[in-house]
């Protein structure tokens, strides 16, 4: 856990956590040899089951993120802002009628992508191809690398 309490993040009455997992890719799983670090934000409510509400992976050399006040429902939104400049990357919210989260799905190709529920092994092609692109310090595409 990161240190944060826990609190009731989207309005449902179940109290979450928020943690972020980082993984390194490399060589062994990357297969391009280059040290990758991705941060997973997790969301996840303290009940019988925990699997995670959100996951995105994200930069976390360009990325960071904050828990905000939703204007919009009950509880937080989950706001992804640049490191260098604070602009807004990404906001996730929770939406009652659907009970999930709302928000982009990023691309692997940019600083954050959502993955769909499972586990981290499960992803493990996709953080591949995300660890190849390479960005510069305000999130701008420099080059793919290649095997």
């Amino acid at each position: 856990m990161t240190g944060r309490p826990l609190r009731d993040i989207n309005g449902d009455l179940i109290f979450d956590r928020v943690e972020v997992r980082t993984i390194e890719l490399t060589e062994e799983i990357s297969k391009h040899g280059n040290r990758s670090l991705v941060s997973i934000l997790h969301v996840i409510p303290i009940k019988e089951t925990q699997e995670s509400l959100l996951m995105v992976a994200y930069r976390p050399m360009q990325l960071i993120w904050k828990l905000i006040v939703s204007e919009a429902s009950i509880g937080y939104d989950i706001v992804f802002e640049n490191r260098v400049n604070g602009s807004v990357s990404a906001v996730y919210h929770w939406s009652k009628g659907k009970d999930e989260y709302d928000g982009p799905s990023g691309a692997v190709n940019e600083a954050f992508f959502r993955l769909q529920s499972g586990d981290i092994k499960s992803h493990l092609k996709s953080l591949e191809e995300f660890a190849r692109f390479e960005k510069d310090d305000d999130g701008h595409l420099l080059r793919f690398k290649n095997n």
